[in-house]
């Protein structure tokens, strides 16, 4: 780093032009250009964490993942080794914190997934939380907001008691383009493009210790969507989509939709004396492993209008 200070007084600390880098002392892991953290120090003596600010400005990610490891696996590994770091909290010894104006300016997210060669980049990501509080004896919430480069909106609200550890929250998204999943679609079909605008809200409730029976609903919203195949002809697509999902049980491996609407959809269907154009295009596994609890789905209605068929 650049320049550290600290003001023993008040509890200011700045850090400027950090990195860190890989194993390698070559690669930048993680760097940012100033981080100002300003504490509360007395709140320290009731047991409350305040902090007043904590800015973050040009922070740098880059992370990168081969054959289901991580290039900071060896961080978690090294700290889950480290019996000296874990602490335990007394039941008669609650602890708060409350944490004020967080603030990320001008950050950017580089992940590189070897299995399928793509590089994800997040430009220019930013966000700002008023306040998060949490308090082990009283309910707590968490709430975040923040808009990444294609126009997309990620909203979050979670609410925790801490004595039950009960909990319930929801995820809202809107504006996702689908287009920057593509080399993920692409390990399961053989396409060449898909495009579309994806909107969700996904509502969860359950308990940290049981994490099994954790229940998810989700409403989904798809506009605008289409598939091409490798020779670059569409032949699914739709206008709009909507799809009602009032439970998603993990623990019973089990979905229910309620209701599926699809407007405007365009299916090209090519049958010869083999197979079909569909059947070649999706990647179809029918090998399972034994461990695996078979999916179970119920879907109460399908309705699909101006729609055509070839």
């Amino acid at each position: 780093m650049n320049k550290l200070s600290f003001n023993y007084f008040n509890g200011k600390l700045s850090v400027y032009d950090f990195k860190m880098f890989e194993p390698n002392e070559k690669d930048e892991f993680i760097s940012f250009d100033t981080l100002i953290v300003n504490t509360v120090p007395y709140r320290y003596l009731i047991n409350t964490m305040a902090l007043d600010q904590f800015y973050l400005e040009g922070l740098v990610v880059n992370a990168s993942k081969k054959d289901s490891i991580f290039n900071f696996s060896d961080l978690i590994a090294f700290h889950m080794a480290k019996d000296s770091l874990k602490t335990t909290l007394q039941d008669d010894n609650t602890f708060k914190y409350i944490l004020n104006n967080l603030e990320l300016k001008g950050a950017s997210l580089n992940f590189y997934d070897a299995d399928v060669d793509h590089m994800t980049n997040i430009n220019d990501f930013s966000f700002f939380i008023p306040q998060i509080y949490w308090d082990q004896e009283n309910e707590s919430d968490a709430d975040l907001k923040f808009q990444i480069p294609d126009g997309a909106i990620i909203e979050a609200n979670f609410h925790m008691q801490p004595q039950t550890k009960d909990f319930d929250g929801n995820i809202n998204v809107s504006g996702l383009q689908l287009e920057s999943f593509f080399k993920y679609a692409a390990q399961y079909a053989k396409i060449k493009s898909i495009s579309g605008k994806l909107g969700t809200k996904i509502n969860v409730k359950g308990n940290v210790n049981t994490p099994k029976d954790i229940l998810i609903s989700s409403e989904v919203l798809l506009e605008n969507f289409e598939m091409k195949d490798s020779n670059n002809k569409a032949f699914l697509s739709s206008k709009k989509l909507v799809g009602i999902i009032p439970e998603i049980n993990l623990k019973k491996n089990l979905i229910v939709v309620e209701s599926v609407i699809i407007d405007q959809a365009y299916v090209n269907f090519e049958l010869d004396s083999v197979s079909n154009n569909l059947f070649r295009i999706v990647n179809i596994d029918s090998e399972s492993s034994e461990d695996t609890e078979p999916l179970q789905y119920l879907i109460k209605s399908v309705n699909v209008s101006n729609s055509n068929l070839d």
